[in-house]
C-alpha cells in the first residue's frame, strides 16, 4: 500500500555528517510502499555516542507510524551509513510481520549480553523512568507488539491470570515468558544489586512496597532505565 507521507522527520546527534540526513530520508522513504497501512508519520534519530565499543559507535533508531501502530528498530555500527542501511533491513523484516503472527512462545533462554562499555557500579544511576499501565493482553500478543518495537522485553499484564508479567526473546526465534508469581521481591536497591551481579541486560521483579511488576534495564551508556506500572 502507498502512503501519502511526503516528509521523514531525521535528528542528528553528535558529530553526523549531514550527508546521513539525506541517506536516511531516501532509505526510509524507499521502506514507505513495503507497508501495509498508510504510514502517518516516519522519524529517524542518528547519534554518535562514546559510550559503546569502536565498531559500534553510531546509533540508527526509526519509528514508522502505520496507520496508529508503532514499528521501531534500533541497529548500532562504525558509521552512519552503515547503522542506516542495517536499520533499514530490520525494518523491512518488521514490515513483512504485520500481516502475519510472528510469536512462538517457548524455547531455550539465552540472554542478551550489554554491548555498552562497562560502568564501575557506584557511578550508575537511574536516569530513566517510565511508568505506564501495561496493556491486557495475552502473550502472544505481547511478544509481537516487542518485536514491532524491537525491545529485548515487554511488560504486560496477563489476559488470562491478571498478573504483571514480560515476554523476552529466548533461543533461536522463540520468546520465553515471566510472571510476577515466579518473581523475586526485590526494593530497587537490591534489584540493581541482583542486576550486577549478572550479565542480563534487565531485571524483572515484584516491587518491594507495591508488588507490582517493574524492571530495571541497562542503558547504552552504562547507567539504568526503570520501568513501572503506573499508580
Amino acid at each position: 500500500m502507498t502512503s501519502q507521507l511526503s516528509r521523514v522527520e531525521v535528528t542528528l546527534r553528535g558529530s553526523i555528517p549531514l550527508r546521513a540526513r539525506d541517506y536516511a530520508s531516501e532509505k526510509m522513504s524507499a521502506l514507505i510502499h513495503l507497508a501495509p497501512s498508510p504510514v502517518l508519520s516516519a522519524r529517524v534519530t542518528l547519534t554518535r555516542t562514546h559510550h559503546r565499543a569502536s565498531d559500534q559507535h553510531v546509533i540508527a533508531e526509526a519509528t514508522l507510524d502505520v496507520n496508529g501502530r508503532p514499528v521501531r528498530a534500533q541497529i548500532a555500527a562504525s558509521s552512519s551509513h552503515e547503522a542506516i542501511d542495517f536499520m533499514q533491513d530490520r525494518l523491512r523484516r518488521k514490515l513483512s510481520q504485520l500481516g502475519r503472527h510472528p510469536a512462538r512462545l517457548g524455547g531455550r533462554d539465552r540472554p542478551r549480553r550489554p554491548y555498552y562499555e562497562t560502568v564501575p557500579p557506584a557511578e550508575r544511576e537511574v536516569v530513566r523512568h517510565k511508568a505506564y499501565e501495561p496493556e491486557v493482553a495475552t502473550p502472544e500478543e505481547a511478544a509481537f507488539d516487542m518485536e514491532l518495537m524491537d525491545y529485548d522485553f515487554q511488560l504486560f499484564t496477563d489476559a488470562e491470570s491478571g498478573w504483571d508479567s514480560i515476554v523476552y526473546r529466548s533461543g533461536g526465534d522463540g520468546y520465553g515468558i515471566a510472571r510476577l508469581t515466579e518473581q523475586p521481591k526485590l526494593t530497587l536497591r537490591a534489584a540493581i544489586g541482583a542486576l550486577d551481579a549478572t550479565d542480563m541486560t534487565y531485571q524483572f521483579y515484584c516491587d518491594a512496597d507495591t508488588g507490582r511488576g517493574n524492571v530495571l534495564y541497562r542503558r547504552h551508556d552504562g547507567n539504568y532505565g526503570l520501568i513501572t506500572p503506573a499508580k
